[in-house]
């Protein structure tokens, strides 16, 4: 079984950003931030937007700068 970490990090490098409402939706993923901090703390840079909609309701949009698989195996919530 694939962890939550890989799981966001293999999106990341296909398809180079996610938000919360993404990861929600297509992984059922309630907690991105979390992951993302998991990912940060493996060594990956992973910048994060506030994108402000419409109707004034900000979310956040992790982008993959930097991928580097420094601890993999570790972390795998």
């Amino acid at each position: 079984m694939v962890s939550k970490i890989e799981l966001i990090l293999t999106h990341l490098k296909e398809e180079g950003s996610i938000s919360g409402l993404e990861a929600m939706q297509r992984y059922n993923l309630y907690r991105l931030s979390s992951t993302i901090h998991a990912l940060r703390r493996r060594g990956h840079l992973i910048t994060t937007e506030m994108i402000k909609r419409h109707n004034d309701v900000e979310y956040a949009q992790y982008t993959l700068i930097h991928s580097d698989d420094v601890k993999k195996g570790e972390d795998n919530a």
